[in-house]
């Protein structure tokens, strides 16, 4: 069935449907478009409300919150004032306490301090005696050294038998040596005695002194310096009845018909390198000014025939030093 009718003023077909459509939708879009209006205005209002309600609310939350500053300013300065008030009795317990402990350190300070310039004087104190001690043995022993040499004086009188065999005994160990190295090398010692047995001299001398301190001293240490091995001749470390090292004695034997001030520069020297204490040189001539044994520039000078009583007072000296600085050394352990 077809839903078309013509119009009765112009005949134009028109589809029913389409036309109540129209209609339809003309006037639910006026109904909606009126709802939308009054849903806008109602929605503008309440904006508005809104609007006025949240002005007012930041009206008040500013007006709150100046009072709740101006209570916090107020809270903060009787806060401040009361944190002032206890810090500044805080500072001033602290202030007492700190200045009690000030001078208790400084009490303390002071206590050490006497202690320490009471043990610097006692170190003093034991440095002077341990100094005393040594002159005092140095004294003993010269004066020791003295009274053998006055001994000895008396006894040279009764010793030309001595001496006389001291030199033959000298003369037994230089054909001793001679006849010794006759043996190893022949020719060397044919030119030897051509030219003097000057050296050999000297050789005999150190090899006498050796077996005479080895014979004197058979608790000593002797040690023969090689040839060619630049030092002196021989070196004796002085070992007392303990076992105990308590010094050496470097010897240099000449055996010339002149003796040379450079000997004792040399074997000061040698002193020093061998580390000994005591330095001597055995001499067949004595030096200019000096007849007898004695001491010059730091060096005992003797002949051969003092060897033996100058061997003993220096070693006597050596041991005797030794005891006073081991017992200042105990007494200062103790006393430390």
């Amino acid at each position: 069935m077809s839903n078309n009718i013509e119009c009765p003023k112009c005949g134009t077909s028109l589809d029913v449907e389409d036309v109540l459509a129209t209609k339809l939708e003309s006037k639910y879009k006026k109904e909606l478009e009126s709802k939308i209006a009054e849903k806008d205005s109602q929605v503008s209002k309440e904006l508005e409300k809104i609007e006025t309600e949240k002005a007012s609310l930041e009206k008040a939350k500013k007006e709150q919150l100046k009072e709740v500053e101006k209570q916090t300013e107020l809270r903060l300065k009787e806060q401040r004032k009361e944190l002032e008030e206890e810090l500044k009795g805080k500072f001033e317990s602290e202030s007492k306490e700190q200045y009690e402990l000030m001078q208790q350190e400084l009490k303390e300070k002071s206590e050490k301090l006497k202690e320490y310039n009471k043990a610097k004087a006692e170190i003093e104190r034991l440095k002077r005696e341990k100094e005393e001690a040594a002159e005092e043995a140095i004294l003993a022993a010269e004066k020791k050294y003295n009274e053998l040499l006055r001994q000895e004086k008396d006894k040279l009188q009764d010793k030309a038998e001595s001496k006389l065999r001291e030199e033959w005994e000298l003369k037994y160990k230089e054909i001793e040596k001679q006849l010794e190295d006759q043996k190893k090398l022949t020719e060397e010692m044919k030119r030897k005695q051509e030219k003097g047995s000057q050296q050999l001299q000297g050789e005999v001398q150190e090899l006498a002194i050796e077996d005479l301190l080895e014979k004197e001293y058979p608790f000593d240490r002797i040690e023969e310096v090689s040839k060619g091995v630049r030092g002196a001749d021989c070196l004796q470390v002085v070992i007392n009845h303990n076992q105990e090292e308590c010094g050496s004695i470097v010897y240099e034997s000449k055996r010339t018909m002149s003796f040379s001030d450079d000997w004792i520069a040399k074997l000061k020297q040698d002193q020093l390198s061998s580390k000994a204490d005591i330095a001597v040189i055995v001499t067949q001539t004595m030096p200019k000014g000096m007849s007898q044994f004695g001491e010059k520039n730091g060096v005992w000078i003797c002949s051969f025939a003092n060897v033996k009583f100058l061997s003993k007072v220096l070693r006597e000296m050596l041991i005797n030093i030794n005891t006073v600085q081991l017992q200042n050394n105990n007494r200062g352990d103790k006393k430390e």
